[in-house]
């Protein structure tokens, strides 16, 4: 380093005379508390879960409490976000047989995109623990879609970032997962929400279309269609067994699981929350199977259609899933994508080149 006064002057770092921060290469940030705590007032609000049978309901009222703060800010030109809130939900609950409404909260700390829930009843009748039964087994996945795209927009900058000439960092987890996209519709029909999956492998991006599909169907069910493209460092064979056989199903769910091997045959998967028929079987090549998740409508089915195919040194998965009942939606899609596909990268290996 040479001394002050010394060294080649296109090298010294000096004031500009216009005090510009030229591509915003030095610290700049912004406070945008005030959007944050209006996005999230609106995202939190008319959050639903039902019973698999349909005789109990509960969904979020208002948002009671929101404390905290969030910022944007930039560095060499790059857009980060810092928050951290903590967040209290007023919820009601219905339950068939009772005249009463079931109150109660709802809190958690949102830092990232996946928080953890606390749900509370103000008593201890028998409608209100089942109330408070429903929330705890959906309530994490209920939660965490819309404090996902939360943290999407935030991260994203949106409108906030206008005049701060940055560019927003890809969506990616501290675990290095690149975050799928996500619909922004808050009302998820999901049972029991698998176990979080944890991963320092970098998944490559993937496809999702959720189209609305049209209402005038038979079982008068609202349905959406969920399109998904993915690979694997497997062999067509490997990953069509993977779907197939019931103890590689099993030993990567951590779940039982039942499948049949034969067009006709029913399978049943991660504890019986998924189940169905197999409509047609090509060993290497296609799946198509008659689909149901526990909380979709009772007596409604929808179908799942996988091709295989090897692409060069991977082998790419086409899931086409029609007739998904579009408040199960979420649920459907989380499923595949990380109960299933992303728990096959990690437990079977197919997601790194080392072990194919």
């Amino acid at each position: 380093m040479a001394k002050l006064g010394e060294g080649d002057a296109r090298w010294i770092v000096s004031e500009r005379d216009d005090g510009r921060n030229v591509n915003h290469w030095h610290w700049a940030e912004r406070d945008v508390t005030g959007w944050a705590k209006g996005r999230l007032t609106a995202l939190l609000r008319g959050l639903e879960v039902r019973s698999a049978d349909g005789t109990a309901r509960c969904w979020t009222t208002e948002v009671e409490s929101l404390e905290g703060d969030a910022t944007l800010y930039n560095r060499k030109g790059t857009l980060k976000t810092i928050h951290d809130f903590r967040v209290t939900v007023k919820w009601l609950g219905q339950v068939d047989g009772t005249a009463d409404e079931i109150k109660g909260t709802a809190q958690f700390d949102l830092y990232d995109d996946s928080p953890e829930v606390v749900f509370h009843c103000e008593d201890f009748s028998d409608a209100a623990l089942k109330c408070k039964g429903l929330w705890k087994d959906a309530g994490q996945a209920v939660f965490g879609s819309p404090s996902a795209t939360f943290v999407r927009e935030l991260t994203a900058g949106a409108d906030l970032a206008e005049g701060m000439e940055v560019t927003a960092p890809s969506a990616t987890t501290s675990a290095g997962i690149n975050k799928q996209p996500q619909s922004d519709s808050a009302d998820v029909c999901v049972s029991k929400p698998p176990d979080s999956v944890v991963s320092n492998i970098e998944e490559k991006p993937t496809t999702t279309s959720l189209q609305q599909q049209d209402t005038s169907k038979p079982t008068g069910v609202v349905t959406r269609d969920i399109a998904i493209v993915d690979e694997f460092y497997a062999s067509p064979m490997d990953l069509y067994q993977a779907l197939m056989d019931p103890q590689r199903v099993s030993g990567y769910t951590q779940r039982s699981a039942q499948i049949s091997d034969k067009v006709g045959g029913s399978f049943s998967i991660r504890d019986g929350r998924i189940t169905g028929t197999n409509i047609a079987l090509s060993p290497g090549e296609k799946i198509v199977q008659k689909w149901r998740l526990i909380s979709f409508p009772a007596g409604h089915y929808s179908k799942a259609s996988i091709s295989i195919r090897r692409k060069d040194d991977q082998t790419e998965l086409k899931l086409i899933h029609t007739g998904v009942p579009d408040s199960c939606a979420h649920a459907t899609e989380y499923e595949w994508r990380v109960e299933i596909f992303q728990r096959m990268k990690l437990v079977l290996g197919y997601g790194s080149a080392r072990f194919f």
